[in-house]
């Protein structure tokens, strides 16, 4: 089949648009009476237009309006866009298709005024009419923040995903679906890939186009219908894509795009015979895989490596544990041991394995294809060249079992694997091939952080707090909302009142709760908290505030009357608020009649409304009644949403441990200095060994993580949990290592998780850590949490 990875529809639709559609738009706008446009280089065009004025003809010309090169692509400086097809509606067999000429048509048309022939008009007022270049830019630029997969219903720009040739070429060849319904329709067959979209919200809106179909005059139309050209570009280089669960070919064709780009690219051992003949296309390497269970190291898609396989994969930097790799076929997971070549598995002919991927895996994911691969691979390796596996053509397994017994090679492709070179065998035949493993762009050196002081910090939002109060944890929210948040204004000097001594709580309110008060009272309620005591009463906003042009009842509660409101300007419905005020205002100064007063008034009343409940969001507002105030009920609307960042906190990805008690967290050595340093000082009295870490230093560090609690957290918050006290144990790595049998009760996996560690630096915060939090304290208050402790046959 041929490979058709070029996306000419893009240049298509702009020149269509600059040749035919912006003239006539213009003219139907203006006194156009001439018009030229040419490309002056791979990037830009000029635009000449010449307007008819009283005084004659006016000249105008734009230069270096940006323009798309023969792929598609806008050349911004050092950055490029894109401007993906969008499809008027989930029926692709007859919706009506947008480049980006005619998006951009549609985005002139919206900001284009008309403008009559008596105007007088000049080349000022041409290019005030019309900022051509900077409407472009805008056009592109607007969406400046999006990610390659954003589904706005005007895609317009987007950054090009350049991650590798791959992700570039899938990119320029992606239709978005803004509107649609349904997760699959008949016109798709076809027409885009049933594998390739994101796994996300954004499922079956964002789709590449199959490599049989192509856009032409506004349509979706089906160009070659044989079985294979269905596929997307990335799907298509899937060898034995038909024998994998469609769930895993997504994660597997998606992947394929966030693989890195090796400086000496390596083609794969096989192949489906659809890959373009371009060496950057090739960003894996060939590895020989063991389908085996290697304990802890290979639980949960965690992947254990050998040196030389590392060695191979240390592009752009050395590859570490913690490190993302994946395979065509949706096997991914987090590199978890770098072992010496000697202590891996090896072969009866002494060669070693590269690296150990978990057979129950296989079973548990349905992703058997990549056994296949791994199968022909040791033929292709042993005849010296690729081996083809075309999509629904890939040779039948008698045909792979005679290949085998023709190598040399055990019919099944199993062979009984030995712990090293000369040590005892396994129990058991095993699975042994060349499969073909990229390294992603998901690298624990970008993942890793973590903060004791300054504004950045660990995010703990709402579910957080339920989560924590559900386990009793009062002194730890206390902690998180209010001692360790950074908008606490005390937070600031935590690390030098830490080092001199033990820190106390400060007094309430907190920070979350003075921002509740601000709100409350912007809505002329105010709230007040003296001691044990929470009292409500009415009270004007504080200045500044927004005199209403006709008072109006306060939303909440009818029967009170407000004439003024408070200002927030940093929210969208203010500016609502703003508007229908000044539209009230000068209706009733005009004397407008009544009616047209009364429907000024209930928009003011709406928009109040709406601005009130921006300001105090509640959880779920249906069938409440604020005639009930004052009313429990109105504070626990009120005070329902907690967020913080949080200091003394890290992040880091997540991986298994093997030498570690089921009450024990490995930390990583950068995070254990930045969390605990404080602690060291006080211990040592010497600010400069810790800020050194010296080796007097780092004994007094051990010392004093061994005697204090670490709170780990996993999100999303949706079980009991979610937050675990772990007692750390420093480790010279990057990643955070956890007892394996916890991974159920953190929703765990080691396929690149990251968890956040927070750091109770009082003494009743470190105290209920270990009688709430920790795996005991868990245990103590949920005895059947146990059985989610118990061994798998992963392990």
């Amino acid at each position: 089949m041929t490979v058709r990875y070029q996306a000419p529809w893009h240049r298509q639709s702009f020149d269509r648009f600059l040749h035919e559609r912006l003239p006539q738009l213009l003219a139907e706008r203006m006194p156009l009476a001439g018009y030229r446009a040419q490309f002056t280089g791979p990037h830009t065009c000029r635009i000449n237009l010449s307007v008819s004025a009283r005084s004659g003809a006016v000249d105008v010309e734009y230069t270096d309006v940006p323009a798309p090169d023969e792929e598609g692509v806008f050349h911004l400086g050092d950055r490029r866009f894109v401007c993906p097809p969008s499809a008027s509606s989930e029926a692709l067999d007859t919706a009506e298709i947008r480049c980006v000429g005619e998006q951009f048509l549609d985005f002139l048309a919206e900001r284009l005024g008309s403008g009559a022939s008596d105007l007088s008009w000049d080349e000022a007022l041409v290019r005030s009419w019309l900022p051509l270049r900077a409407w472009m830019l805008e056009f592109l630029r607007g969406s400046d923040s999006l990610r390659p997969w954003s589904t706005e219903a005007e895609p317009h720009g987007q950054p090009l995903d350049e991650t590798n040739w791959l992700s570039r070429q899938t990119h320029l060849r992606r239709l978005i679906v803004p509107n649609r319904k349904k997760l699959f329709t008949q016109g798709q067959i076809g027409r885009t890939c049933p594998i390739e979209t994101p796994e996300g919200t954004n499922i079956g809106r964002v789709l590449s186009i199959a490599q049989g179909a192509k856009i032409r005059d506004g349509e979706l139309v089906v160009v070659d219908d044989r079985p294979e050209a269905a596929f997307g570009l990335s799907a298509s280089m899937i060898p034995f894509i038909e024998h994998s669960d469609t769930n895993r070919t997504l994660m597997g064709a998606n992947m394929m795009r966030q693989w890195l780009n090796p400086p000496d690219p390596e083609p794969a051992l096989v192949q489906t015979g659809h890959e373009p003949p371009i060496d950057a296309f090739w960003c894996g390497r060939n590895l020989l895989t063991a389908f085996v269970s290697w304990g802890e190291d290979t639980f949960e898609d965690a992947l254990t490596i050998s040196e030389s396989a590392a060695a191979k994969l240390g592009y752009p930097k050395p590859l570490e544990p913690g490190d993302k790799l994946s395979n065509r076929h949706g096997s991914k997971g987090i590199v978890s041991r770098i072992l010496p070549d000697e202590q891996m598995p090896h072969l009866p002919d002494g060669t070693a394995v590269e690296i150990i991927c978990s057979f129950m895996g296989c079973h548990t994911r349905l992703h058997f294809g990549q056994l296949l691969e791994a199968l022909l691979g040791r033929i292709a390796r042993i005849e010296g060249k690729p081996a083809v596996a075309p999509p629904f053509a890939a040779p039948p397994r008698d045909e792979i079992r005679r290949q085998l017994v023709e190598c040399g090679l055990p019919e099944s492709g199993m062979e009984t694997l030995t712990l090293g070179r000369s040590g005892a065998k396994l129990a058991r035949p095993s699975t042994v091939g060349w499969v073909y493993w990229g390294k992603t762009d998901h690298c624990v050196a970008d993942k890793i952080h973590a903060h004791a002081c300054g504004l950045r910090a660990n995010r703990q939002g709402h579910t957080e707090y339920v989560n924590l109060r559900e386990n009793r944890a009062y002194e730890t929210i206390r902690e998180t909302y209010h001692l360790r948040s950074t908008e606490n204004p005390e937070a600031q000097n935590l690390c030098d009142r830490l080092a001199e001594g033990p820190v106390s709580m400060p007094e309430p309110p907190s920070p979350s709760f003075r921002d509740l008060q601000r709100r409350l009272r912007i809505a002329g309620i105010e709230l007040l908290l003296s001691g044990q005591a929470l009292t409500c009463r009415f009270r004007e906003p504080a200045e500044p505030v927004l005199p209403l042009a006709s008072p109006i009842p306060h939303p909440w509660i009818e029967d009170r009357q407000i004439r003024t409101v408070g200002r927030f300007d940093g929210l969208p419905e203010f500016a609502d608020v703003l508007v229908a005020n000044a539209r009230l205002l000068q209706m009733i100064e005009s004397q407008t009649p009544q009616r047209l007063v009364q429907d000024a008034t209930d928009r003011l009343r709406a928009a109040v409304e709406g601005y009130f409940d921006a300001l105090v969001p509640g959880e779920d507002r249906e069938g409440k009644d604020w005639r009930l105030w004052p009313h429990p009920d109105f504070y626990r609307y009120a005070v329902l949403r907690l967020d913080a960042m949080v200091l003394f906190s890290g992040r880091s990805v997540i991986a298994p441990a093997s030498d570690l008690h089921l009450d024990q967290l490995g930390l990583p050595d950068p995070i254990a200095w930045t969390l605990f340093g404080p602690l060291v000082i006080r211990e040592l009295g010497d600010r400069r060994a810790v800020e050194s870490r010296s080796a007097e230093a780092a004994a007094a560090l051990d010392r004093v993580m061994a005697r204090n609690w670490l709170i780990l957290h996993r999100a999303p918050s949706i079980q009991p949990t979610s937050h675990i006290a772990f007692r750390p144990v420093r480790i010279p790595e990057k990643v955070i290592r956890i007892h394996s049998l916890v991974c159920r009760w953190l929703n765990a996996d080691y396929d690149g998780d990251q968890s956040a560690v927070f750091l109770p630096i009082t003494e009743a915060g470190q105290r209920e850590a270990a009688e709430h939090l920790s795996v005991m304290g868990h245990l103590r208050q949920d005895p059947a949490l146990l059985a989610d402790l118990a061994p798998t046959q992963e392990m």
